[in-house]
């Protein structure tokens, strides 16, 4: 578990049952005194290096420099090079073809709010009340849903539920990347699909609007996910504003 203050956050990751790895990475690292920078990466699992891909990753943003651009290209550039990195990976080892991640990530300063993301790990926004989807899961299943083919319901248990349209390591039409004005006692939620695909919306609300500590929201979250379907790994931050 890692925390940050003075915007509180609190982020953690569980490893699902019977798997033989964790393929989840996560980060929570202040890199200047009035930025947090968040990230989760969930790196493709039945993938060779899927674990690899996440740390690359999360190596990447690891190394962003604030001065060098706008907040939210700077992490969308990030997120492309991290892609280059792990196309030339393998293209140097065939053996890891097919390897690859998501990536959510967002720069906070109390004000503002810049996010990056790609793939099927998601960041939330709690406000009065209310929980709203920021990000959207680049899958095959969301084409569906958009197209009006089928329903949100029916998309839960989907036989394709988990098939990715992109990643990094096999990014198509780019990087999704925008910015939102934050407001005092809003929450962030970044997640992989480990927790989100075992927790109904009203059940993260119920948690992320609760007034509990960043850290007892983690747990509270991992603990239900660990009760619904222990089978994924599940990587979950929470960062009150």
């Amino acid at each position: 578990m890692s925390s940050h203050s003075p915007i509180q956050a609190c982020g953690k990751s569980v490893q699902g049952a019977g798997r033989k790895k964790n393929d989840d990475r996560f980060l929570i690292a202040p890199i200047t005194e009035e930025y947090l920078l968040i990230a989760v990466s969930d790196g493709m699992g039945g993938h060779p290096d899927g674990d690899k891909a996440a740390e690359i990753i999360i190596n990447r943003l690891q190394t962003l420099d604030i001065r060098q651009g706008s907040e939210d290209l700077l992490l969308h550039n990030a997120l492309q090079m991290a892609d280059g990195v792990i196309s030339a990976e393998v293209a140097a080892n065939p053996g890891s073809a097919g390897m690859g991640a998501t990536a959510t990530t967002a720069l906070l300063d109390g004000n503002m709010v810049y996010w990056a993301h790609i793939g099927d790990s998601r960041m939330y926004l709690v406000r009065q009340g209310r929980l709203c989807q920021i990000t959207r899961d680049h899958t095959f299943i969301q084409g569906q849903i958009d197209a009006g083919h089928i329903s949100q319901q029916e998309a839960i248990n989907h036989p394709f539920a988990h098939v990715l349209e992109q990643c990094i390591g096999c990014i198509d039409t780019g990087v999704d990347h925008g910015s939102f004005a934050a407001s005092p006692g809003d929450s962030i939620l970044v997640c992989s699909d480990g927790l989100f695909r075992n927790l109904a919306e009203d059940h993260l609300l119920g948690i992320l609007d609760s007034g509990r500590p960043p850290a007892e929201q983690v747990e509270r979250l991992l603990d239900f996910s660990e009760e619904n379907a222990p089978i994924d790994d599940a990587t979950v931050i929470v960062a009150c504003i």
